[in-house]
């Protein structure tokens, strides 16, 4: 059964309950399954981190709610690992304020114990609050590790206000306003506050390097060995070609019938053509059953659909497909950077 925090103060009770059995070390936030994998390969290469305790709030997606659980944390197995589900908990000024201040406290203090917070790209003010208003922010010093959140975490600046721009929609006029101020500060408060009171350190896949990405090899190699200590391998008869797709019809950018006739059956018939079983590894958000189409039209084994709640990571490490191919996904930098598998945006088929 799944633990379920619904407010600040059961989840700092929660905290308190689980020091009271042992000490913990870090608390941890993700969404995803790509998350959860980060997460994981820096526990599993941080000698310290695998030796002691820690905590890891699972947070809903904005728009799909909860992705994941425990399941899909190999570090779940560890008894000195809580993990639990906690829905969203908004900070309002007043919160911030005292946040920044117990923060400078922190730093100006001399502290002999390190505590580590991990979240995706960005700090997370509920991870900061957490550390801040329980007992810790008096007896360690806090370090901070960003893991990678995908491709999102290499995106330019005028992608992102795009995306903004797409979910300022589903807003009214005075919505977005409010959106807007609340983005501005928690600006604000990340640049000129967090980064000068904390000390910061990231875990991305890639460096960025005057505006061209450079591979990261020590986390590659992290992800990589996590990866492979825990696959068990299958075979699979002739070459094959993994096919990763995105919920493109779910949220409206394409029509569902345009979708299948236009893009995916197209691009798997190439394949097909090119001599490929072809694996269709569906989006967490997507409806795989608009994809039960091609099987039924080619019973012959050549198309298999896998579980769209499985961390494509985990699948690559199982199958070894020959290439992969996507529109723009994550798994199509991992496959490349982490397995060395030929890689292709088929992302023309799409605009």
């Amino acid at each position: 059964m799944h633990i379920v925090l619904n407010t600040f103060e059961e989840t700092k009770k929660f905290i308190n309950s689980v020091f009271v059995d042992r000490e913990i070390k870090f608390i941890a936030s993700s969404t995803s399954h790509w998350h959860a994998l980060g997460i994981d390969a820096e526990i599993n290469s941080n000698e310290e981190l695998k030796q002691s305790g820690g905590i890891i709030f699972i947070s809903p997606h904005p728009k799909d709610g909860f992705l994941i659980d425990s399941n899909d944390f190999i570090c779940s197995r560890s008894p000195k690992i809580k993990i639990a589900m906690v829905n969203p908990i908004q900070t309002r000024p007043h919160e911030l304020i005292r946040l920044t201040i117990k923060l400078i406290i922190n730093k100006i203090k001399n502290k002999t114990n390190t505590f580590y917070l991990l979240s995706p790209m960005t700090p997370k003010l509920l991870s900061l609050r957490l550390f801040t208003e329980t007992f810790l922010v008096n007896s360690c010093q806090l370090n901070y590790i960003l893991i990678d959140e995908g491709i999102g975490t290499y995106l330019s600046s005028s992608i992102w206000k795009r995306v903004q721009k797409d979910d300022k929609s589903n807003y009214d006029i005075f919505g977005n306003i409010i959106i807007q101020l609340k983005n501005g500060i928690f600006r604000v408060f990340n640049s000129f506050i967090i980064y000068k009171c904390i000390s910061v350190e990231n875990r991305f896949l890639f460096n960025n390097v005057k505006n061209n990405l450079r591979v990261n090899a020590t986390v590659r190699d992290n992800y990589n060995k996590l990866l492979l200590a825990n696959a068990n391998q299958y075979p699979l008869q002739g070459p094959v070609a993994l096919f990763v797709t995105n919920p493109y019809s779910e949220y409206n950018y394409v029509d569902v019938i345009d979708e299948y006739n236009n893009i995916v059956k197209k691009i798997v018939q190439l394949l097909i053509k090119n001599g490929f079983k072809v694996i269709i590894k569906p989006h967490p958000r997507e409806d795989p059953n608009k994809y039960q189409k091609l099987i039924n039209k080619n019973n012959n084994g050549n198309i298999k659909i896998l579980n769209k709640n499985k961390p494509i990571e985990k699948e690559i490490v199982l199958i070894k497909p020959s290439v992969i191919v996507g529109f723009m996904s994550t798994a199509l930098l991992t496959a490349k950077v982490i397995f060395n598998i030929p890689a292709f945006t088929a992302v023309k088929y799409f605009f």
